[in-house]
């Protein structure tokens, strides 16, 4: 474009010049990597806030999105705004279909936050369209963005650009950045609603648990066997119906206004995801094969406050800990009774699966020393209370006062030294102090310990794989004679040849 003013005067005054209006003539665009602002654009949630945001376009390698396109965390990403689990096989695919085949037009203006162009702050770290973001990246990665990189170009005028200025991004990408101050961990979870890929139901409850804050916590009052729908609670319930805004609340209620089915599910699913954090429980609701299960999780989430107050503490986050990592080692004493707990209820499955009284059972598993700390203690109480909700919830809410007053004692100690480790088992004494003649699964199950030791006759039925491997401890005792290295021949020596010379 300067060439066509240089003149031979000029070329034979001033030679330089024309030198360096030729080279800058001749030398290659840079591509432009900062922020370019166009025009607003505002959305709703689906719970119907609304948010104003600005288009802007800028290089996709500056954009923080919570994965990559082969599903790998970014480090970069604060996860706590991501409510997907973007690394599942099924979001995968997702990403991989929509890259080859990108639709332009709904990467646009749209008055939803759940679709159109991705959002983020202005940080530029991706709130909602984290998926959008993927496929994007991942169609410049392989060659198939051309048709929208077109698009931007034909369109720029429309979002507030020039169309050099987007040909001077080498992959450029459309994105609106919020403008209006919000909450980002629950607008990521609101902006999300009912976007391309379904939630599942782990990831439903996780989004949900978050929604559970000091305040509607303080209005969670189910009755004493965990009815959810009783009088007492139906505060929380409303409260929980208004956290989902209207749109999403009318799913959940009758045309009389009463709570459907499904709203009791998702609420239990929300409370366990938040007290206790582990998917185990999620699949034990979702299976209505196992009713003996029912009361247990009823008691559980009886409990569930309990937990999530001890959890406040030990991870020394009030305002989201359900996502927390556990400092050091070991996990918090809460943590460790929610695992036993969920393990003792897995031994009594497997005990019925198996046709065998659980008592018997755990004596047999004890031999083997297969059961972690406290698990058979805690699955002899909860097989000979099965039918009690109530007494189940006692238990229940005594574990958890103990990991409370731990986290507590904890949090308190001075320079002086470290409080005292302390096990699920002692979190089971405490128990059974509190709960009195209720609690008998500890005197009941070392009492049977004992008498296995006794030299009284004893009968003790096995499975098939028990006496499997009894059969094959047995044969290594007596052909070892005196050594005893391996520690089931360990066990047989000390409970059944105790006393006898072989």
């Amino acid at each position: 474009m300067l060439l066509k003013f240089i003149t031979p005067s000029v070329i034979a005054t001033d030679p330089l010049i024309v030198i360096d209006q030729m080279i800058s003539f001749f030398k290659p665009t840079k591509s432009l990597t900062g922020l370019l602002r166009g025009r607003t654009n505002n959305v709703k949630t689906a719970k119907g806030e609304k948010i104003s945001t600005v288009f802007a376009l800028v290089d996709i390698d500056q954009v923080i999105a919570s994965h990559t396109a082969t599903g790998a965390e970014n480090p970069n990403y604060p996860q706590e705004l991501q409510p997907r689990d973007r690394s599942r096989e099924s979001s995968q695919a997702w990403v991989h279909k929509t890259a080859n085949d990108l639709d332009p037009e709904s990467l646009g203006r749209s008055g939803r936050a759940d679709t159109g162009a991705p959002i983020t702050g202005d940080d530029l770290v991706v709130e909602s369209g984290n998926g959008r973001t993927m496929a994007i990246k991942l169609a410049y990665e392989q060659g198939t963005a051309d048709e929208y990189k077109q698009w931007l170009i034909d369109e720029a005028d429309y979002f507030g650009f020039s169309s050099e200025q987007v040909q001077a991004i080498a992959k450029p990408i459309l994105i609106r950045i919020r403008t209006t101050e919000i909450d980002r961990a629950q607008f990521a979870i609101d902006a999300n609603q009912d976007d391309k890929l379904s939630f599942t139901a782990t990831e439903r409850a996780k989004a949900d648990a978050k929604r559970l804050d000091d305040n509607l916590l303080a209005l969670f009052n189910p009755s004493e066997d965990g009815d959810l729908l009783a009088v007492s609670n139906q505060k929380f319930i409303q409260g929980f119906l208004t956290k989902l805004g209207d749109t999403e609340a009318a799913q959940y209620t009758t045309k009389d206004k009463k709570p459907t089915q499904a709203l009791i599910n998702r609420i239990k699913a929300a409370i366990f995801s938040k007290a206790y954090n582990d998917d185990r429980l999620l699949e034990m609701m979702a299976d209505h094969t196992k009713p003996d299960l029912q009361n247990m999780l009823n008691a559980l989430g009886v409990a569930a406050p309990k937990f999530i107050e001890a959890q406040a503490i030990s991870r020394g986050n009030i305002q989201d800990i359900s996502d927390q990592i556990v400092d050091g080692m070991e996990q918090a004493i809460d943590q460790r009774v929610a695992n036993a707990i969920i393990d003792a209820a897995n031994t009594i499955l497997t005990a019925k699966q198996n046709d065998q009284d659980i008592v018997e059972f755990v004596k047999q598993q004890g031999l083997f020393e297969d059961l972690g700390e406290g698990v058979a203690e805690l699955a002899v109480f909860l097989a000979k209370n099965s039918r009690s909700s109530k007494k189940m919830s006692m238990l229940f809410k005594a574990l958890a006062e103990f990991a409370e007053k731990q986290a507590l004692d904890s949090s308190n100690v001075g320079l002086f030294g470290e409080p005292e480790p302390v096990s699920v088992k002692d979190a089971i004494q405490y128990a059974q102090q509190v709960l009195g003649d209720d609690f008998i699964s500890v005197q009941m199950y070392d009492s049977l310990i004992e008498s296995s030791r006794s030299s009284n006759p004893k009968t003790i039925r096995l499975t098939k794989e028990g006496a499997e491997r009894f059969h094959s401890a047995l044969k290594i005792k007596v052909a070892q004679g005196g050594d005893n290295e391996k520690p089931e021949v360990n066990k047989i020596n000390d409970i059944l040849f105790e006393g006898l010379d072989i």
